[in-house]
């Protein structure tokens, strides 16, 4: 008997979630897209056309149907696995729209109405077989952002998807607003090189786990927040953003500790408040 109330009492706490989920939707989640879109001029969507692709991910034989795509790179088509699988279910839409809207609400409307005009949620995106957190399209000022954990398909927590927003968002107004990208490099100590700089192969071995990551101590000496950075400067800067925006207090402990860290998120903050000046705050949870 007593089984059968707590196997009971499990089946009653799983249908609330579900109830208090389904009706978070209908009462708040077309007053959260209406006032995105009236106040920010950015419109979160979870269904993807043809003509909302991305020109690079293109070629004359992209099955648009299916969102099976072959992505070309310098003219020729390197991969015929790349998959988009759009977010299906609701409330993985509504969830995806409520952790969203504040962190879009942290920069200025004008910036985001000039610089963002559509999200999507995805389930799933894969490049050339290897699963990725989002993207990003300045052609279209649209980011592509997963909601799931592939291949488990399991939700992703809440600050990766925060953290994908800030790190896809970093490279169109890096792109827009012309980055200092020598100061950057000259930020991070003389006669710095990313690994990418001079090994071509090193992304694609990076992206494919074939690359062993060093003690983070090493990275940080060398003002990188994380492997990745290694890539080149855009990539490098995506990690600051992700960090910078979403853990603070890493980041005053790494700026007190690492002298290049220091540099160059002086570099950013810099950027960043010359562009929206009312992103004072974000700098403020680190410097105080």
């Amino acid at each position: 008997m007593l089984f059968f109330l707590v196997a009971n009492l499990d089946w009653v706490a799983t249908q609330y979630v579900k109830a208090k989920e389904t009706l978070d939707r209908y009462l708040w989640l077309e007053q959260d897209l209406a006032q995105l879109e009236n106040d920010y001029g950015v419109r979160l969507r979870a269904d993807l056309a043809s003509a909302d692709y991305p020109p690079n991910w293109l070629d004359d034989e992209t099955d648009t149907d299916t969102g099976n795509l072959t992505i070309v790179r310098d003219g020729q088509p390197v991969d015929t696995s790349t998959k988009i699988v759009p977010t299906g279910e609701g409330t993985d839409f509504t969830r995806f729209v409520r952790i969203l809207k504040p962190e879009i609400e942290r920069y200025a409307p004008a910036l985001i109405r000039q610089h963002l005009s559509y999200i999507y949620s995805f389930d799933t995106l894969l490049f050339d077989g290897a699963a990725a957190g989002g993207t990003y399209s300045r052609e279209l000022n649209s980011l592509y952002l997963v909601t799931k954990n592939y291949p488990a398909l399991q939700r992703a927590a809440a600050i990766e998807i925060k953290t994908i927003f800030h790190h896809e968002f970093s490279s169109i107004l890096m792109h827009h607003y012309n980055f200092d990208e020598q100061a950057w490099r000259q930020a991070a100590g003389e006669g710095f090189r990313y690994k990418g700089d001079y090994d071509i192969t090193f992304e694609s071995l990076f992206f494919s786990n074939l690359i062993d990551a060093p003690p983070p101590e090493i990275l940080f000496q060398r003002g990188l927040l994380h492997l990745y950075g290694e890539t080149g400067v855009e990539n490098d800067l995506n990690m600051y953003a992700e960090n910078i925006f979403n853990d603070p207090k890493r980041m005053k402990t790494l700026i007190a500790t690492y002298p290049a860290i220091a540099r160059k998120y002086a570099v950013f903050k810099t950027f960043y408040l010359g562009i929206d000046p009312g992103l004072a705050p974000v700098f403020a949870a680190i410097d105080e």
